[in-house]
């Protein structure tokens, strides 16, 4: 594990290309991410959209639910452009991404632009229809990147479209969102990307947004989210007291 300027730790597989802190200040933002060593949470306007958390015992609960953008059609042009493109060499990760970084509730956050290795780990929703939530049981890790939308959805056209992207040498970004305590990240976007890189075998551009300094998740809030007694029955004897 290599430790980089900034004080995030990277693990040595990851070719990191640049990173910086950013201050987020925008009144408008609604997307936030919350915990500590033990879970992660992401919200939408103070509401639980997804969470996972580890007993570091093998046994990882997490709850998938795909979020909706409300961003305004000429800024979901610019968001995709962002997205879609490789970042100019001269223009910072904030600007470059300004998009996303409005959507972040205020806070101090490290964007780490880097590539991963195209074999990282990714952990998939799964859809059933006589469940609202899947459980996924893996293991933490640095770069286990957790999916919020579902594999069985994406378009096999989109994912052709980034792949000839790839093979022309464009390196559109993978966008993830974490904690500085966090074993593993919430993709918000790019899942079609994402298996085009895995299809070309190119290792894989991605943003992670590191929120510093989040405070934890009440144990209420979690449990409100969980419909299974069984896992709220779980959380409650392995999380640690608050």
């Amino acid at each position: 594990m290599n430790k980089s300027l900034s004080g995030i730790s990277h693990p040595k597989s990851h070719r990191v290309i640049r990173e910086e802190n950013v201050v987020a200040v925008s009144p408008g933002g609604v997307l936030d991410v919350r915990g500590d060593s033990f879970e992660a949470v992401l919200q939408i306007s103070q509401e639980v959209i997804a969470a996972y958390w580890a007993d570091c015992e093998g046994s990882v609960g997490q709850h998938l639910v795909r979020s909706v953008s409300r961003q305004p059609n000429h800024a979901l042009t610019r968001f995709r452009s962002s997205v879609e493109t490789s970042v100019p060499d001269h223009l910072p990760l904030m600007e470059h991404f300004q998009e996303v970084a409005a959507t972040l509730v205020s806070g101090q956050y490290a964007f780490v632009l880097e590539d991963v290795p195209v074999d990282s780990y990714v952990v998939e929703q799964e859809v059933r229809p006589e469940v609202t939530l899947d459980i996924t049981q893996f293991y933490p890790g640095f770069g286990a990147m957790v999916a919020t939308h579902p594999r069985a959805a994406l378009s096999r056209l989109t994912i052709d479209r980034h792949a000839q992207a790839i093979r022309r040498g464009e390196r559109p970004a993978v966008i993830t969102v974490s904690h500085d305590k966090a074993w593993a990240e919430f993709i918000i976007d790019g899942h079609h990307k994402l298996h085009a890189y895995q299809r070309e075998n190119v290792a894989i551009r991605r943003l992670n947004i590191i929120r510093r300094q989040s405070s934890r998740v009440t144990l209420q809030d979690l449990l409100s989210f969980l419909a299974d007694r069984d896992l709220q029955k779980h959380l409650r004897e392995n999380r640690r007291a608050d």
